[in-house]
């Protein structure tokens, strides 16, 4: 099963927990699931801070690494995201 609760996660200053479904690189509206959606696809980070010009190279970074240091928690959020996200579509 999966644990989809962010806020239990160390802090980051590169990511915004707005809410258990919603999180979102600091200081922009580009979700998390966007850019590691791009990340696992093979994108490098610089073709990341192309696709998303309002993320500095920094935080793409910074996000990569956490991402990489905290894998099992945040995949489980990317999880519960897109079975968010299919059920919303289902009821439109």
């Amino acid at each position: 099963m999966y644990n989809t609760d962010m806020n239990q996660l160390p802090a980051c200053d590169y990511l915004d927990v707005r809410s258990a479904n919603d999180v979102r690189i600091t200081g922009t509206r580009v979700g998390l699931e966007h850019l590691l959606e791009g990340y696992n696809a093979g994108a490098i980070p610089e073709q990341l801070a192309i696709e998303f010009p309002s993320v500095t190279l920094e935080a793409i970074h910074g996000v990569i690494a956490y991402y990489l240091r905290h894998r099992d928690a945040v995949e489980a959020y990317l999880h519960q995201s897109c079975r968010d996200s299919a059920q919303r579509q289902a009821v439109q």
